[in-house]
């Protein structure tokens, strides 16, 4: 029996867009705060706004459970496929608060790639809910928890 697609969501872009937000209102509170405003500040919130939005950019729009392979599809439209055959490990690393770690809660798969791939296509999936559980689903070997 075949099992049907199953799409999950980057919800690590949640994060990014709020850090965004913060900084384009702080840039716009220093740029209106006063008659003369702090330029200096507001031009600092602006450049500061930029790095989320790279981070939303570079990093995986969905992810595509297949019974075959993975495909990580990113924002600049790449699409990176992996078989499930082909993956050497899996391993978990990152954690907001449990200590497991710095910077996000991500899946990192091993696998041989010979083609060449832009510096950004890292073969990293977003830990939630979902991509745990199709994780779980369609990854037959132990995730490896660093």
């Amino acid at each position: 029996m075949k099992k049907e697609r199953k799409i999950a969501f980057n919800t690590n872009h949640i994060f990014f867009f709020v850090l965004f937000l913060i900084f384009i209102g702080l840039a716009i509170f220093f740029l209106t705060d006063n008659e003369d405003g702090d330029i200096i500040l507001a031009i600092a919130g602006f450049a500061m706004a930029v790095a989320p939005i790279f981070a939303i950019v570079i990093s995986p729009v969905i992810y595509i459970f297949d019974d075959d392979q993975l495909t990580i599809v990113y924002c600049l439209g790449i699409k990176e496929v992996i078989s499930w055959k082909g993956i050497r490990s899996i391993t978990k690393r990152g954690g907001w608060f449990k200590g497991t770690g710095r910077g996000m809660p991500v899946y990192e798969i091993a696998y041989p790639n010979k083609k060449k791939i832009p510096f950004f296509v890292e073969a990293c999936v977003a830990h939630n809910k979902k991509t745990a559980k199709l994780m779980k689903e369609y990854y037959k070997k132990n995730i490896v928890e660093y």
